[in-house]
This record gives structure tokens, C-alpha cells and sequence, in this order.
């Protein structure tokens, strides 16, 4: 739906979440496999109607396809990182441009993570994450207020 809207109207980048979705164990989003594939039939059937000076997007739309599924790796109830690893390589041959991206830097960060120290060392590494991000962000708030 939103491929069709895009494709007949004009729209701007929002650049924070507006909403969130819940995810239960049993949500379409939590297997990998099936999103993969539905990931790879979106992105042929969109490019096969795409106009021509668009197709150079279709290995970067496959990128940004795969990192997603490598994060949905990582937060599934497998906590499975090889198959992270094997998506995030995936993203990687279909767009080596993401090699140094911020988002591929913090998910190798986690894929090591989680290789390294196992699923309860990830999460509490994750955790000291989210409040050194907190701390940082209330400290710049505050120095923010002073001024």
C-alpha cells in the first residue's frame, strides 16, 4: 500500500517513530524465513512496474531488506546470530555500500555481542546500552536547559 502511495504522491521522512506495533511470540514478524520471502516477492513485484532510472534502488531496497531480517534474527526466540550473520552478509552483497554504516557497525556490535558472550550477556550488555543512553540524553537536556 505504502509502494502505491509513494508512487502517486509526494512525501517527506519524519525522522522518529510515530507509532510502534506489538510483536507476540507467534507474529508473522518473528520468523525470518517467511518475512525473507515476502521481502523477496515485494521487492521483484514493485521492481517489475519500477520505471527504469529506478532500478539502480532494487539491490539497495534487497540491503535494506536483509538487515532487517538480520536484527529480526537477533530478537526472535532464537537469539539465532549465525543467521543474523548470514543476512547481515546478504545485506552486504546486495549493497556493499552499507559496509560502513552506522546501522551495520551496531549490528555487527550485536552480532559479535551476542556470539561472544551469549544471549543473557547481549541483553545485559543492551541494557547498560539503553541507560548510558538515557544518562547521556538527560545530561545533554539539562545542559540544554541551562543555557
Amino acid at each position: 500500500m505504502w509502494i502505491r502511495i509513494a508512487s502517486k504522491y509526494l512525501f517527506a521522512v519524519i525522522d522518529e517513530p510515530l507509532l510502534y506495533y506489538r510483536q507476540v511470540p507467534t507474529s508473522i514478524s518473528k520468523n525470518c524465513k517467511v518475512m525473507e520471502k515476502s521481502f523477496q516477492s515485494l521487492i521483484e513485484k514493485v521492481f517489475e512496474s519500477a520505471p527504469s532510472n529506478l532500478q539502480y534502488l532494487k539491490n539497495r531496497s534487497y540491503g535494506y531488506a536483509y538487515v532487517c531480517l538480520a536484527w529480526k534474527a537477533l530478537q526472535s526466540n532464537n537469539k539465532d546470530h549465525k543467521l543474523a550473520a548470514s543476512f547481515q552478509q546478504q545485506a552486504l552483497t546486495s549493497y556493499p555500500k552499507f559496509r560502513f554504516s552506522k546501522e551495520t557497525i551496531r549490528l555487527s556490535l550485536a552480532i559479535a555481542l551476542m556470539r561472544g558472550f551469549g544471549t543473557d550477556g547481549y541483553a545485559k550488555a543492551l541494557n547498560v546500552a539503553y541507560k548510558l543512553r538515557r544518562f547521556l540524553s538527560l545530561k545533554s537536556r539539562l545542559s540544554s536547559a541551562k543555557e
